[in-house]
């Protein structure tokens, strides 16, 4: 065991061995419907660790055990983060931010809603020959579009997507994102502009006053996810580059938010029992 020292306590940042690494890559890779995936054969859960890390379970075992040693390992550090900081974007989106995370804290016999979806749009330089379906009509300007969901339990990000075109409307990227992915019978929050489908439940849609309010600061929430990445420079601006390469850095950032919010270095508020019931 090795001890870092954190004020008058002493927390011990124990060693990883590649078998230990091995188990921690499955366990972050698998998915709840996907128990039996990546155990097939060895040499195909070392192409699938090498297509995920790029790196051996002994280089990352060493240098966790090295960061130990020296005392690096911050507080709340865990050794997925480190497999976080090998992956790519790509990787990181899969690993970080995925729909069972909706699970943490949901009651389904209070309610059938778990998380809350909405949409946003960045701007960006419009090419030639100009694309009509690329104009936002509600910010006047050509933009990259992204849908993104949260649990409206805990907070977490479990669902994003992009780019899409800035005129593509909320529900038709609802219908080829996200409404796959969802359990027959559950709900999903979403705001008057995206409507259309059953399980959307736009804000009056509820039994009580309590409910509305809860669902009204449920959105709120929501789109304090967008300010967070918004707070990013790269992001802030016209974006004048590759379109795909606004999609690296749009999950990059949903990433790093991702993570601060299991670290609790991104704080945002709580919704205690959440109880909304529909019509």
């Amino acid at each position: 065991m090795q001890q870092t020292q954190q004020g008058h306590h002493v927390v011990r940042v124990p060693p990883f061995s590649p078998a230990q690494f091995k188990t921690i890559a499955i366990a972050t890779l698998r998915t709840p419907n996907q128990k039996k995936n990546w155990m097939y054969t060895d040499q195909s859960q070392a192409r699938t660790w090498a297509c995920f890390f790029g790196t051996s379970l002994e280089v990352a075992s060493n240098i966790w055990n090295r960061l130990a040693e020296s005392n690096k390992i911050p507080k709340g550090g865990a050794p997925r983060h480190l497999l976080y900081a090998y992956a790519g974007d790509d990787a990181n989106a899969k690993m970080v931010i995925r729909m069972d995370l909706r699970l943490i804290g949901w009651n389904k016999l209070v309610t059938m809603a778990s998380i809350v979806y909405d949409a946003t749009t960045f701007g960006c330089f419009d090419k030639w020959p100009f694309d009509s379906k690329m104009w936002d009509v509600k910010r006047h300007k050509a933009g990259l579009k992204y849908d993104v969901a949260s649990s409206i339990h805990n907070g977490y990000i479990v669902h994003w997507s992009g780019w899409h075109k800035g005129g593509k409307s909320d529900i038709k990227i609802f219908r080829e994102e996200l409404k796959s992915k969802l359990d027959a019978g559950k709900c999903v929050e979403a705001d008057a502009g995206c409507s259309g489908e059953c399980c959307l439940k736009n804000p009056q849609v509820a039994k009580s006053r309590r409910a509305k309010q809860q669902k009204g600061v449920v959105r709120a929430r929501q789109e304090c996810v967008f300010c967070k990445m918004k707070k990013f420079q790269s992001l802030r601006g016209i974006w004048i580059h590759n379109y795909d390469k606004h999609t690296f850095a749009v999950g990059a950032v949903l990433v790093s938010i991702q993570i601060g919010l299991e670290l609790g270095t991104v704080k945002f508020w709580d919704i205690p029992d959440y109880e909304a019931e529909y019509f």
